[in-house]
């Protein structure tokens, strides 16, 4: 059994609703009071990657309930609406897109953050299509995880910053997806491009060359 910080929702208290990140960063608190932290769910069967993810999210000052399973997380995401969600794609019970669309009509306000193994850019494209914020390939540094979940909270939209660089339900060329794709990964590195092409699984040379292509070097 996973060691979490276990929120207080009382089992016939109805849906719990926090306000939009964006809301709630308007404005200052009072003097004297603390800011409220932000409610994290963490979805990994893995145990380790969970517990990372966990450490790092609290040590970054939010709230955060993990979970290892779909059920558990399910229900409680009956009870309450967290900010963001950080959910492993290949989750037994509940994986991949459609585990995406399910998640959003329960609690459509949360930015919900994909993690998967597969490297693929269509991948990438479906998940940001069904309503994730992002989608992160693994392994992810707890760093990586942090500034993605940052700037998802900071973010006036629930839906990803993939759509808000391209169409993505529109008619799209392999050349746009590769494009966003790279973009996407140089972001989430700050530019480090050792590591973006590691988590695009290209060589450098490659990578370079896509660079020089897009004109994004």
């Amino acid at each position: 059994m996973a060691n979490v910080q276990v929120l207080d929702f009382a089992a016939r208290r109805p849906p719990t609703s926090f306000p939009p990140p964006h809301a709630a960063r308007r404005g200052r608190p009072s003097r004297g009071e603390p800011a409220a932290a932000s409610v994290i769910f963490v979805v990994d069967s893995d145990e380790g990657s969970r517990r990372s993810m966990e450490r790092a999210l609290q040590r970054a000052g939010h709230a955060v309930q993990a979970f290892s399973g779909a059920d558990a997380f399910m229900q409680a995401l009956s009870q309450a609406k967290p900010h963001a969600i950080c959910i492993d794609a290949s989750l037994p019970g509940l994986s991949g897109p459609s585990a995406i669309e399910l998640i959003r009509k329960r609690s459509a306000h949360s930015r919900m953050i994909m993690l998967s193994s597969d490297r693929n850019v269509r991948g990438a494209v479906d998940a940001v299509r069904a309503g994730a914020w992002d989608y992160l390939t693994k392994p992810v540094t707890t760093d990586t995880l942090v500034q993605c979940v940052t700037e998802a909270l900071s973010s006036g939209q629930a839906n990803g910053r993939t759509s808000a660089m391209i169409d993505i339900d529109a008619a799209i060329t392999l050349d746009e997806l590769e494009r966003a794709a790279i973009e996407a990964a140089l972001r989430r590195t700050r530019g480090n491009v050792t590591r973006a092409m590691k988590q695009l699984g290209i060589g450098r040379t490659t990578l370079y060359r896509k660079l020089k292509r897009y004109g994004l070097r």
